[in-house]
C-alpha cells in the first residue's frame, strides 16, 4: 500500500484591506470607487453599522460607491467578508463632510477681503467679489468663519481691530457690521472654539491672547477676561480638537507653551513649563492625533517637533528638522499621515511623511513649484485638495493631493487682490454648484428688459410675467454680483436705467435714470458692486457712477477719455483692473480701478490691435483677458499681469464671420464667440 493524500483545509478570508481606510467623503458628490481585497475567496461582504445615507457595499465585490446625502462624524464600521469557512473583519474607518462652496480671503496691499466660489466637483476657486474692511482698516491677516452663524472675523494688523462680516450663504456676499478693538496689539489671528461659542484673538502685543464670548444669536462679541501675556511678538497660536487647551508660540523669547480652557469661562491657565523653539515661530500644526506638535520657525529654517503628553497635552522637544530658507507655513492632511511645508525662498512645496510611531518627519518627493513667494496653506476637509496663497504672484495655487503618496499634482491657478495673506473655507447645506438663478436680455427694437428664471432641475429658462421698461435702444445690460441691482445701458437716450432686482421672483422694477456720455453702448459693474462704468461709443469716453449699496441708484463720478468708438468693457474677476474694446481706434485701453474710490488710472498706452475689437470675456481665474475681431474673424488671449494688469498676447484663433459677443464659461475650460454673419443665419465658435 502506498501514502494517501488530501486536500488543504478550507480557510476564512485573510488580509481585508480597501484603497482608502481612513475615508472621507464630501456630501452630495459621488465617490470613486473604494475597492476591498482579501487573501482567499469571500462570497459575501456586509458591513455594520449601516453605511451614511447615500453610500453602498457591493455584497459580491466589497466595493464602496454611491454618492453620500448627509453629514457623518469619524466612525469605525465593521467589515466582514465570509465564506463557507468562516469570517473575517475589518475596521473602516469613514466620514462625510460639508462641501466647500466658498472661499475667503485676505490681502495685504489694499486691506480687501475677497470671496471666491468652490467647485465641489473640481476644487477649482473662481473669485466672486470682494470688499473693503474700512478705509482705515489695512493689513487684514486672520480669517475665522463661526461653523454655524453667518458671521467672519477678520484680524487687522495695523488698527489693531477685528472686522465682524455678515456673510450671505446663498450668494458669497460680505457685508461689513462692525470694528471691534482688541485689547493687544497688531492682531493677526482668530480661532473659533470647536465647541463654543468664544473667539481666540491672538495678537502681537500684550495680552497676546484674548478670549471673547460669542452671541449665540448675532455673533456680537464680548471679551472674557484680560487674556494672556506670551511676550512681544507673538503670532501664531492653535486650539486641540477637544477645546480644552491653546498651544502659543512666543516669539521673542522663542518658547512653546500650552495653557489649559477653563471649562466654564474659557479663560486661560498657564498648564507647565515652556519648551524651546528656533528662531521666530510662525506656525504650529498637531498631528490629529495629537501625539506630536509641529513649530514651524520662520528665520529658524526648521521645523521643532514634540512629543505631547496624554494626559496633560505638555510639550517635550523631540528634535529640530531643518529645512530650506524662509520657510512659511505647515499643513497636515486630516488623515495626519503627510505634513505639506512652503519655501518662500526657492517658491515650493514641500510633501513631508510623518512617522506613525516617532512622529519624525522625512521628505517624500521632490519640492514642488508654487507661485511666487508661498505664503499660507489650506486643504478642503477631505484631504483632496490643497491651495497655497502666493503673496508675490496674487494668487492661489491649487493642487490635487495624492490618497496614498501624498504627492501634489497641479490643477489651477486664481488670482486674487494684490498680497494674499490668508484663506479660509465655508461649508454649507446648500447644493453644490449653485447656478444663476435669472437672466436678462436687452431689446433693442421694443426699448424693454427680459427677465428669466432659471427652472430647478433642467437647463431651460422660464420667463418672468412682464418685460420692464428702460430708455430707448438697450445696448447692454449690467448686473451686480449680489442679484441686487440691474442697469440697461440706453443708446438712443444717451442715458442708464437703474432696476431693482426682487430676489425671489427676478422681476425688475425700475427706480430712475442717469445720463451717461454720448450712444452708450457697454456696461459693467464692478465685483465689490459699488461702482458702475458705462462705455459712451460717440463721446469716447467712459462714465463712473457709485452704487448706493441699499438702493442700487447711481451717483456720478466723472468721465475718462478713451480710444474711438468703445463697444465693450469688461472687469477682471478681483476687481482691480479694467479694459475697454475700442472698435474705430483698433485698440485696446487697461486701467487700474482704485478700490476706496472707484476711480481709473491709465495702465500705458492703449494696446494696438490687429483688427476691430469688439466683444471682451475675463477668464474667471483672473488670469487671461479674450478679445474678438470683428472684421478679421478671430478670438485673441492675452495674459494679464498680477501686478500691473499689462496685457501679454498668448494666441489666436480662427471664429465664425463677425464674432460680436463672446462668453467664458464659469470653470475656464470652454470659450464661445457669437458670430453675427451678416444675410446669414449665423453660428456659435467653441473653443
Amino acid at each position: 500500500s502506498g501514502g494517501g493524500g488530501g486536500s488543504s483545509k478550507p480557510a476564512a478570508p485573510t488580509k481585508l484591506a480597501f484603497t482608502q481606510n481612513p475615508a472621507i467623503y464630501t456630501r452630495d458628490l459621488a465617490i470613486a470607487p473604494n475597492a476591498a481585497a482579501a487573501k482567499g475567496k469571500v462570497t459575501l461582504w456586509s458591513v455594520e453599522p449601516a453605511l451614511p445615507s447615500g453610500l453602498l457595499i457591493d455584497p459580491d465585490t466589497g466595493v464602496l460607491s454611491g454618492k453620500p446625502t448627509v453629514d457623518a462624524a469619524p466612525l469605525q464600521y465593521t467589515v466582514s467578508a465570509e465564506n463557507n469557512a468562516g469570517t473575517t473583519t475589518l475596521e473602516l474607518e469613514l466620514s462625510v463632510v460639508a462641501p466647500p462652496y466658498l472661499a475667503i480671503g485676505a490681502s495685504a496691499f489694499d486691506g480687501t477681503v475677497a470671496s471666491f466660489a468652490v467647485d465641489a466637483a473640481t476644487g477649482v476657486l473662481r473669485p466672486t467679489g470682494y470688499v473693503l474692511p474700512s478705509l482705515g482698516a489695512r493689513s487684514p491677516r486672520g480669517i475665522a468663519v463661526h461653523p454655524s452663524l453667518s458671521v467672519v472675523y477678520v484680524a487687522n494688523d495695523t488698527d489693531d481691530s477685528l472686522a465682524l462680516f455678515d456673510l450671505d450663504r446663498a450668494t458669497g456676499r460680505l457685508v461689513l457690521r462692525s470694528l471691534v478693538a482688541t485689547p493687544g496689539t497688531r492682531p493677526v489671528q482668530v480661532h473659533v472654539h470647536p465647541t463654543r461659542d468664544v473667539l481666540y484673538v491672538v495678537s502681537k502685543g500684550a495680552p497676546n491672547v484674548t478670549p471673547f464670548a460669542i452671541d449665540h444669536g448675532t455673533g456680537d462679541l464680548t471679551q472674557i477676561g484680560t487674556g494672556v501675556d506670551v511676550g512681544p511678538g507673538t503670532e501664531v497660536a492653535t486650539l486641540n480638537a477637544a477645546g480644552d487647551r491653546l498651544y502659543v508660540a512666543g516669539s521673542t523669547d522663542e518658547t512653546f507653551l500650552v495653557y489649559d480652557i477653563d471649562p466654564l469661562t474659557s479663560e486661560l491657565t498657564l498648564a507647565g513649563p515652556s519648551e524651546p523653539t528656533q528662531k521666530h515661530p510662525i506656525a504650529i500644526e498637531l498631528r490629529p492625533d495629537e501625539r506630536f506638535a509641529y513649530v514651524l520657525n520662520l528665520r529658524g529654517d526648521s521645523i521643532s517637533v514634540y512629543t505631547l503628553d496624554d494626559a496633560t497635552g505638555l510639550p517635550t522637544l523631540l528634535y529640530v528638522h531643518n529645512t530650506a530658507p524662509l520657510p512659511t507655513d505647515i499643513t497636515f492632511e486630516p488623515r495626519g499621515r503627510y505634513l505639506y511645508l512652503s519655501i518662500s525662498t526657492d517658491d515650493t512645496l514641500r510633501v513631508l511623511r510623518s512617522d506613525p510611531q516617532t512622529g519624525i518627519l522625512s521628505p517624500v518627493t521632490s519640492p514642488v513649484p508654487t507661485s511666487s513667494r508661498p505664503t499660507s496653506i489650506e486643504i478642503d476637509g477631505t484631504g483632496s485638495h490643497l491651495y497655497v496663497s502666493n503673496l508675490g504672484a496674487s494668487e492661489v495655487s491649487h493642487y490635487s493631493i495624492n490618497y496614498a503618496s501624498g504627492g501634489l499634482t497641479p490643477l489651477s491657478r486664481a488670482r486674487t487682490r494684490r498680497q494674499p495673506r490668508s484663506l479660509a473655507f465655508v461649508s454649507s447645506d446648500l447644493p453644490i454648484n449653485p447656478r444663476p438663478r435669472f437672466a436678462y436680455v436687452a431689446n433693442r427694437l421694443s426699448n424693454d428688459v427680459n427677465a428669466y428664471a432659471t427652472l430647478q432641475m433642467s437647463e431651460l429658462l422660464q420667463s418672468v410675467a412682464g418685460a420692464a421698461p428702460s430708455g430707448l435702444e438697450p445696448r447692454d445690460v449690467a448686473a451686480d454680483p449680489w442679484t441686487r441691482f440691474l442697469y440697461s445701458v440706453n443708446s438712443g437716450t444717451d442715458d442708464v436705467t437703474a432696476f431693482t432686482i426682487d430676489g425671489v421672483t427676478g422681476a425688475l422694477t425700475s427706480s430712475g435714470t442717469s445720463p451717461a456720455g454720448d450712444d452708450p453702448r457697454a456696461g459693467v459693474v464692478d465685483p465689490s458692486g459699488r461702482f458702475l462704468y458705462v462705455a459712451g461709443n460717440a463721446s469716447d469716453d467712459l462714465s463712473i457712477f457709485a452704487i448706493d449699496e441699499a438702493t442700487g441708484a447711481l451717483t456720478a463720478l466723472g468721465t475718462v477719455a478713451i480710444g474711438s468708438a468703445p463697444t465693450a468693457i469688461v472687469v477682471d474677476p478681483t476687481g482691480r483692473f479694467l479694459y475697454v474694446a475700442e472698435s474705430g481706434s483698433n485698440s485696446i485701453s487697461a486701467f487700474t480701478i482704485t478700490a476706496e474710490t472707484g476711480l481709473l488710472t491709465p495702465i500705458g498706452t492703449p494696446r494696438l490691435m490687429a483688427g476691430s475689437p469688439r466683444a471682451l470675456a475675463a477668464d474667471p481665474s483672473g488670469r487671461f483677458l479674450r478679445a474678438t475681431l470683428q472684421d478679421t474673424n478671430v478670438v485673441e488671449s492675452f495674459v494679464i499681469d498680477a501686478t500691473t494688469g499689462a496685457l501679454s498676447f498668448v494666441d489666436s484663433h480662427t471664429t465664425g464671420t463677425q464674432p460680436t459677443a463672446l462668453a467664458v464659461d464659469p470653470l475656464g475650460r470652454f470659450v464661445y464667440t457669437i458670430d453675427y454673419d451678416v444675410g446669414g443665419l449665423g453660428d456659435v465658435s467653441v473653443f
